[in-house]
């Protein structure tokens, strides 16, 4: 989910463009000044509403690359500081792994692999396919790039790039940015580096600076990461078992504790089972109906129902609209 430091950053370049906050956080429940706020809270929903507001809102779908492009040190607050203070590109790239989806706000998944004379970044996103995934992805790729060459004080040699969906209609950006072979419908994200080694020197170094960066970055996350735990846990599994009725008692089984355990622990956050399955739902079925040309069948089993009827009255409850009226005023298309 996101973090309010990156909503923040979000305000300030489409205000650029302008556009402002109050179109931007529209139907997200937020507001500019609430995210100033102690404990503010983001959840997956929010956040590709907010998404999905800025590609409408800019009408341009390659907008994840100039975001990504623009971000600076000091809007990334302390992993950012943290990542620059880093000895070798070993350890940014693990503290970013470990730190930037609670403290910065990243859908990403990080991991490396390692081969003789290269080495390779998986990028794993916890969303379903469609706009607001490509957008993240590449916001991604524009930041690993930007950040990359700040550090090793020259540009990154990348051996090839590989995405799994198929090409956009401004693909040629992604060659022209990490000047490579660039492979789509892959199945998987995937960036591949010859030069630098994962164990060579950072220019920006700061060894010393490192250390309290890293410190301070365990501390807040792991406070970051405990409001709200369960809301994430309850994505999860419901994204993993797409077409299955969703369960609290299998749910629980997955997470190794009883069904009043976990509804006990639900509770302490403030959530209920019924309201987050709702809400993933309606998020999911609006992700695929704006950027997807999947039927409202194939979206209902998807989401575990046996029959459509029952989806369809749920969907004009969220929306307040049918399926083909919300197609029709929702798509990005309709609004570039």
């Amino acid at each position: 989910m996101l973090q309010p430091i990156k909503i923040k950053n979000y305000l300030a370049h489409m205000a650029q463009r302008c556009i402002g906050a109050e179109a931007v956080l529209a139907n997200t429940g937020l507001h500019p000044q609430a995210l100033d706020a102690p404990g503010c809270r983001i959840d997956l929903a929010q956040s590709q509403v907010l998404i999905h507001n800025m590609l409408n809102l800019s009408g341009d779908e390659a907008l994840g690359f100039e975001l990504g492009s623009a971000v600076t040190v000091s809007e990334m607050g302390v992993v950012g500081r943290g990542m620059i203070a880093s000895p070798r590109f070993r350890d940014t790239i693990n503290l970013w792994a470990a730190y930037a989806p609670t403290l910065y706000g990243t859908m990403i998944q990080l991991s490396l692999e390692e081969e003789p004379n290269v080495w390779h970044m998986l990028l794993k996103e916890e969303l379903p396919p469609g706009l607001c995934y490509q957008f993240c992805l590449e916001e991604y790729l524009a930041l690993v790039m930007n950040m990359g060459g700040q550090m090793f004080g020259k540009p990154i040699t990348y051996r090839s790039l590989d995405i799994s969906y198929s090409a956009p209609r401004h693909a040629a950006l992604y060659e022209q940015l990490f000047d490579c072979p660039v492979n789509f419908d892959m199945g998987f994200n995937r960036i591949s580096v010859l030069s630098p080694g994962l164990d060579d020197f950072i220019e920006t170094r700061d060894e010393y600076l490192y250390g309290i960066y890293q410190r301070y970055c365990e501390r807040q996350s792991k406070q970051q990461a405990h409001r709200g735990a369960y809301a994430y846990k309850v994505h999860n599994y419901l994204l993993k078992n797409l077409g299955n009725p969703p369960s609290l008692e299998a749910l629980a089984r997955q997470l190794d504790c009883s069904t009043a355990t976990l509804r006990r622990r639900l509770n302490s956050e403030d959530l209920n089972f019924r309201d987050l399955v709702n809400s993933f739902r309606r998020d999911f079925a609006e992700e695929h109906f704006k950027s997807t040309n999947l039927s409202a069948k194939e979206v209902a089993y998807l989401l575990g129902y046996t029959d459509t009827k029952p989806f369809l009255r749920a969907f004009k409850l969220w929306t307040g609209m049918t399926v083909g009226d919300y197609r029709r005023t929702h798509s990005v298309a309709s609004n570039a």
